[in-house]
């Protein structure tokens, strides 16, 4: 394939994307084009400029979905909890990363998940006064 056929094919893969994943309109995305310091038509780039921009494109992730629907029906519980606790999504990510060196609860194990759910448990739980007297 020549160069210029890659180029084809990869605005065609880029518009493709933008229209049908993240359905935004022309206007849209030469707003974004010029944000993101590209050129304002797909055809004034080069192979290399095209599939940078293909790496930040298909990167992207439009979602209208709430941010507990990322997870699964695990992850949600958790996503409940960490709110209860008042922990926002960096203060878990970074709980996650330093404790069990991954980034996001779909990633961690039945027994891992089992453990911050406990955590959070705990942290939601009002104290119990030990002795009433």
């Amino acid at each position: 394939m020549t160069r210029e056929e890659k180029c084809k094919a990869l605005r065609g893969k880029i518009q493709a994307h933008r229209i049908k994943r993240l359905g935004w309109s022309e206007p849209v995305f030469r707003f974004i084009l010029k944000g993101l310091q590209y050129h304002d038509h797909l055809r004034d780039m080069d192979l290399d400029e095209l599939e940078s921009l293909w790496k930040v494109i298909s990167g992207y992730r439009r979602s209208g979905r709430p941010t507990e629907w990322e997870y699964d029906s695990a992850g949600r519980y958790i996503y409940k909890l960490q709110m209860a606790a008042g922990w926002n999504d960096a203060m878990l990510r970074t709980f996650l990363a330093n404790t069990y060196h991954k980034t996001h609860i779909n990633l961690l194990t039945e027994e891992e998940r089992t453990e911050v759910r406990q955590l959070l448990e705990k942290i939601t739980q009002p104290p119990i006064e030990e002795y009433k007297r």
